[in-house]
């Protein structure tokens, strides 16, 4: 019998492999979860559109050739008003913020003239003012009314 030995530069060489399954069942704590797949969400569709603010009709106004109330009823989503006056059809010379009406009924008023006090514009005497109100809400700003006419003497 012959016998062998190992020669001292010889290594003993021992390979391991290792086998790793992902997503076949459960969760064993250890894997990364599949990533889904992914999905086109659908679009929301726009919210409906709101028209916009009508212009505001049925003037009342009162007073003398020096002082006048002026008052409009509501227009549907108004939050305040533009009071506009001017000399000429369609032209502005004097413009003021209106809030809504302290009684709640939406509507608006205001008080114009050489007595009024409260007003930065100072009236002529035997001119015509053009009046006219548009309304303001979340849309942004309506449609003058149509103007009405006064003249202060």
């Amino acid at each position: 019998m012959t016998s062998r030995s190992l020669r001292p530069h010889a290594a003993l060489v021992v390979l391991f492999s290792s086998i790793l399954v992902i997503g076949c069942g459960g969760d064993d704590g250890g894997s990364s979860p599949v990533a889904p797949t992914p999905s086109v969400p659908t679009p929301t569709p726009p919210p409906p559109v709101i028209a916009c603010l009508t212009a505001p009709t049925g003037f009342r106004s009162s007073g003398d050739a020096s002082l006048y109330f002026i008052s409009w009823p509501a227009v549907p989503n108004a939050t305040s008003y533009v009071f506009e006056m001017g000399t000429a059809r369609g032209t502005t010379i004097f413009t003021r913020d209106v809030t809504l009406n302290a009684s709640g009924d939406g509507g608006g008023s205001i008080l114009i003239g050489s007595r009024a006090g409260t007003n930065a514009f100072t009236f002529v005497r035997g001119t015509t003012y053009f009046i006219r109100v548009k309304a303001k809400g979340a849309c942004g700003i309506g449609a003058a009314s149509s103007e009405i006419e006064l003249t202060f003497s």
